[in-house]
C-alpha cells in the first residue's frame, strides 16, 4: 500500500519512495496531549464552580376545619318513567290514525282505529254458533219426539223380523227372487252374446251417431275454451271478485279458529278431553284382556267338543253330498227320457239338471271344507296362530301404555310439541289468509300472462280432443277392430260367470242359513235397540252439550272483545313520540314491540336519569343518595337528584363492567327559584329556570333523551380537620406529610386519616388545626452544563427538552 503526504514546498508535490513509514515527531505528540488536558480541566471547573440552581418554590396548605365530600361521577341520559308502545290487540286493516308525532293527548283519547267489517262478521258467526248450540241443548233437554221413538221401535221390529226370517229359513218369495236373479243373469248372457255378434258384424248406425255426438261435444268444449280465453283477456268478472272476497273471509275465520285452538292448548285440557283419554285407557285394557283370553283359548286347543263338532260337520257334509248326487242322477234320468221323445226338451228339465250339478259341486266343496276343518282341529293351533295371538297381546299392551301415557299427558297439560303444532296451524292459517288476499289482489289486478297462456293451452287441448273424437268417428266408420271383438268376447265370459254366481245364490237361498248370517242379523237387532235407547239423552250428553254452549258464549265474548279492541286508546296523558303504520295497511294484532307498535306514547312530566357507574364505585352508591345533575344543553346550571334504583347485574363492554343507576328529579325543582349556577351554586341570573321552563316558575318538563352528567355524593363529613389530598404521601403502611416548621425547615410526620374526599382528606391524628404542610409541586430541572465549547468549537449536547439529564 502506498501513502502520500503533502507539505509546504516550492515544488507542487513529491512522491515518497516505496517502503517509507510516516513517523510523528515527539514534540507534536506532547503538544496534543497538553491541549486535551487543558480542555478537560476547563469542563470540570465549570461544573464544580458553576452556581447551584435556585430551589423550587414551595406550596403549602393549612390544616383547618372543613367539609369533606366523596363522590362518584357518571353520565347517562333522561328517560321517561311512563311510556307505552301501543298496538292493536287484534288483527285487521288500519282505518285511520288520528294523531301525529308531537301531539299532546289525554287519557282515553282514541289514537287509531281498524276497519270493523271482518271483526263484526266474526262476531256474527260466533253468535250464530252460540244459537245453534243453545238449540241443540234445548233439543236434548226436551227429549226425542214421539215420531222419532216410533221410527226407532219400527227399526227394532224390522231387524227382529229379519232375524226371525233367517232362523225360519228362506220363504217362497226369497226363492222366487233368487230364480228371478238367475233369469236376469241368463238375459244378460244373451245380451252379451248379441253384443258379441253385433261387434263382429261392425258398428251400427247408432254407434256412428254417438261418435258424431262426441265430435259435436268436443267442438262445444273448444268453443267454451276459446270463450274462457276471451274472458281472461277481458279481465275478471264481478262474480269472480266476490268469490275471492269470500275466500278471504273464510281464511280469516280459519285463522280465528286456529288461534282459538292455540289458546285452548295453552290453557290446558278440558274435562271432555280427560274423559275421552280415560275411556281410551279402558278400551285398551279391554282389548288386552281379549287378546290374552284368545291366546289362552288357542293354547287349550284341541278341545273334545271342537273335535266332536268337526266330525259331525264331516258326517253331515257327506250325507248332503250323497243326497245331492242322488238328486242329480234322478234329474239326469228325467232329462234322458226326453231324448227319445219327439217333443222338445223343456227348459225346466235342463235347469233342474244344472241346479242339481251345482248342488253336487257345492256339497263336495262343503265336504272338503269340513274335512279340512277336522284336520285343523285335530292338529291344534299352528305356530303362526300362536305368534299372531302373542303379537296381538303385545300390540294391545303397547296401545294400553300409549293410552295411559296420553291420559297422563292430558292431566299434565299440553306439551311443547303440541303447543308448537297449534302454533304451526295458526301460522298456516295466517299463510292461507295471505294467499287468499294475494289471490283477491291478483284478480283485481287482472289476468297475468301466465293465466292467458294457461287458457290458450286449454284451447289447444280442446282442439286436440276434437281431433281425437274425429279420429274415433273415422275409426268407427272404417269398421270393427279385432280388439273390440276380443272385448265383446270377454263380456260374454263375464256374463257366463254371473249366471253361475246367480245359480250358486239360488242354491244358497234354498239351503239353511249360515251361522255368520244369523250373527249379522242379531247384531242388527242389537244396533237398532241401542239407537232406540240413544233417543233418551244421558247426563253425559247433556253435560257435553252444556259445555258446548259455554264454549260458544266464550267465543261470542271474544268476538265482542276483538271488536272493542279495534281502536287504540291512550292509557294516560302524554305526547306522541312516534307513529308507525299507514291507513290501509294490515295490523298484526300481536303484542307491541319495537316493530309491531303503532303509536309510541311518553309522559314527559315523569322522567328519570339512567347513568352508568363503574363496578369499582357501584358498591358505594345506595338508594336515597343525593346527587347533582348537569346537562350538556345547559352546562351553566345544576339540578339536585336522588338515587332511586341500582341494577342488580352489570353490563360488560370491551372488558369494562358498568351498572345502571337510576336517579329521580322533582319537576318542581326546575323553576327559576331552584335553578343554581354550576360554578357558584346561586340562582342563575337572567334565566327563567331549567329547560322548557314555564312562565311564572311553574314545574318544568325535561326533554327525553338529554345527555346528563351526574355527581353522586357517596359520603360527607362537616366540620372535621382536613388537608389537601396532594399533601399526603404513602410510605409502606404509613401515611405521612411534610410539616413546615416555624424556622422554615420541614419534618416528616406520620398521620392517620379518615374520609378521603374529592379534594380534601380528613385528619384524625398527627396534625393540629392551623399547622401548615407542604404540597408537592411538579418542576423540570434545568441542565447544569449548556453552552460549553467542544473540542472543535461546537457546544456540547445537553439533555432533550422536557426530560431530566441522564
Amino acid at each position: 500500500m502506498r501513502a502520500t503526504a503533502s507539505r509546504p514546498s516550492t515544488s507542487p508535490s513529491m512522491t515518497l519512495p516505496s517502503g517509507f513509514r510516516f513517523r510523528m515527531r515527539p514534540g507534536l505528540l506532547l503538544g496534543a496531549l497538553l491541549l486535551l488536558l487543558a480542555v478537560l480541566g476547563l469542563l470540570v471547573a465549570q461544573r464544580v464552580l458553576a452556581p447551584a440552581a435556585p430551589p423550587p418554590a414551595r406550596q403549602v396548605a393549612t390544616v383547618q376545619r372543613a367539609t369533606v365530600t366523596a363522590s362518584v361521577n357518571a353520565s347517562g341520559s333522561v328517560v321517561a318513567v311512563r311510556q307505552a308502545k301501543l298496538s292493536f290487540r287484534t288483527g285487521g286493516v288500519i282505518a285511520g290514525i288520528d294523531v301525529g308525532v308531537g301531539d299532546h293527548v289525554q287519557a282515553g283519547q282514541t289514537l287509531a282505529t281498524l276497519v270493523p267489517d271482518a271483526l263484526q262478521l266474526k262476531l256474527d258467526q260466533a253468535r250464530s254458533s252460540l244459537r245453534a248450540a243453545q238449540l241443540k241443548l234445548e233439543q236434548l233437554e226436551r227429549g226425542a219426539r214421539p215420531e222419532e221413538i216410533t221410527a226407532a221401535r219400527a227399526a227394532v221390529d224390522a231387524a227382529a223380523a229379519q232375524y226371525g226370517d233367517l232362523v225360519a229359513g228362506a220363504t217362497a218369495s226369497d226363492i222366487a227372487v233368487a230364480e228371478a236373479t238367475v233369469e236376469s243373469a241368463r238375459a244378460a248372457l244373451r245380451a252379451a252374446q248379441l253384443k258379441y255378434e253385433d261387434t263382429k258384424a261392425g258398428p251400427t248406425s247408432a254407434e256412428v251417431t254417438a261418435a258424431r255426438a262426441t265430435v259435436d261435444t268436443a267442438q262445444a268444449n273448444l268453443v267454451a275454451a276459446e270463450a274462457r280465453l276471451h274472458t281472461l283477456r277481458e279481465g275478471p268478472t264481478a262474480a269472480e271478485l266476490i268469490a275471492a272476497e269470500n275466500a278471504v273471509v273464510s281464511a280469516r275465520a280459519a285463522l280465528t279458529s286456529a288461534q282459538r285452538k292455540l289458546d285452548e292448548a295453552r290453557a290446558g285440557p278440558v274435562a271432555a278431553d280427560l274423559a275421552t283419554a280415560a275411556s281410551a285407557v279402558e278400551v285398551a285394557e279391554a282389548t288386552l284382556a281379549g287378546a290374552q283370553a284368545k291366546l289362552a283359548d288357542l293354547r287349550q286347543q284341541p278341545r273334545p267338543s271342537d273335535l266332536a263338532a268337526a266330525e259331525r260337520d264331516v258326517v253331515g257334509a257327506r250325507s248332503t253330498l250323497a243326497s245331492a248326487e242322488a238328486t242329480w242322477h234322478a234329474r239326469r234320468n228325467i232329462l234322458a227320457g226326453y231324448s227319445d221323445a219327439s217333443q222338445p226338451i223343456p227348459y225346466e228339465a235342463e235347469d233342474n239338471v244344472r241346479a242339481a250339478e251345482a248342488a253336487v259341486a257345492a256339497a263336495r266343496q262343503a265336504l272338503q271344507a269340513a274335512e279340512a276343518k277336522l284336520i285343523q282341529v285335530k292338529a291344534g293351533p299352528t305356530e303362526a296362530e300362536l305368534v299372531g295371538a302373542q303379537t296381538a297381546i303385545d300390540q294391545a299392551e303397547a296401545n294400553l301404555r300409549a293410552a295411559r301415557a296420553r291420559y297422563a299427558q292430558l292431566k299434565a297439560g299440553s306439551t311443547a310439541a303440541e303447543l308448537a303444532a297449534a302454533e304451526s296451524t295458526a301460522e298456516l292459517a295466517r299463510a292461507t289468509l295471505q294467499n287468499a288476499v294475494a289471490k283477491l289482489d291478483e284478480l283485481r289486478a287482472g289476468p297475468t300472462s301466465d293465466e292467458v297462456a294457461a287458457a290458450q293451452s286449454s284451447v289447444d287441448v280442446a282442439k286436440a280432443s276434437l281431433t281425437s273424437a274425429q279420429a274415433k268417428l273415422e275409426e268407427l266408420e272404417a269398421g270393427p277392430k279385432e280388439s273390440d271383438v276380443r272385448i265383446a268376447e270377454t263380456n260374454v265370459e263375464s256374463a257366463q260367470a254371473a249366471l253361475a254366481s246367480a245359480w250358486a245364490k239360488l242354491v244358497a237361498t234354498t239351503a239353511a242359513p249360515r251361522p255368520g248370517e244369523l250373527g249379522g242379523a242379531l247384531s242388527s237387532v242389537e244396533s237398532a235397540r241401542r239407537q232406540l235407547a240413544a233417543l233418551t239423552p244421558t247426563e253425559l250428553d247433556l253435560a257435553l252439550t252444556r259445555e258446548a254452549v259455554v264454549a260458544a258464549e266464550m267465543t261470542v265474548r271474544q268476538g265482542e272483545l276483538d271488536l272493542s279492541n279495534a281502536a287504540i286508546v291512550a292509557p294516560f296523558d302524554g305526547i306522541v313520540s312516534a307513529v308507525s303504520g299507514q291507513v290501509g295497511e294490515q295490523a298484526s294484532g300481536q303484542a307491541a314491540s319495537s316493530i309491531g307498535s303503532v303509536v309510541l306514547l311518553v309522559d314527559p312530566r315523569e322522567v328519570r336519569m339512567d347513568v352508568s357507574v363503574y363496578e369499582i364505585d357501584v358498591a358505594k352508591v345506595q338508594p336515597g343518595t343525593l346527587a347533582t345533575v348537569t346537562f350538556d344543553a345547559f352546562r351553566d346550571r345544576t339540578y339536585p337528584a336522588t338515587v332511586t334504583a341500582i341494577a342488580p347485574s352489570g353490563v360488560a363492554n370491551q372488558g369494562v363492567v358498568t351498572f345502571q343507576v337510576s336517579l329521580s328529579v322533582d319537576p318542581a325543582r326546575f323553576s327559576s327559584s331552584n335553578t343554581t349556577d354550576a360554578s357558584t351554586g346561586a340562582a342563575a341570573p337572567g334565566t327563567s329556570g331549567g329547560p322548557n321552563a314555564a312562565v311564572g316558575a311553574q314545574p318544568q318538563v325535561l326533554p327525553v333523551g338529554l345527555t346528563a352528567s351526574v355527581v353522586i355524593a357517596i359520603a360527607q363529613k362537616e366540620g372535621v380537620l382536613a388537608v389537601s389530598r396532594r399533601a399526603i404521601k404513602t410510605e409502606g403502611a404509613d401515611k405521612t406529610v411534610e410539616v413546615l416548621l416555624p424556622d422554615g425547615t420541614t419534618e416528616t410526620r406520620v398521620i392517620k386519616t379518615g374520609l378521603v374526599g374529592d379534594q380534601l382528606t380528613e385528619i384524625t391524628d398527627g396534625l393540629a388545626e392551623g399547622e401548615q404542610v407542604v404540597v408537592p409541586t411538579t418542576t423540570t430541572r434545568a441542565p447544569s452544563v449548556g453552552g460549553a465549547p467542544g473540542l472543535f468549537g461546537s457546544p456540547l449536547p445537553g439533555p432533550p427538552p422536557g426530560r431530566p439529564p441522564m
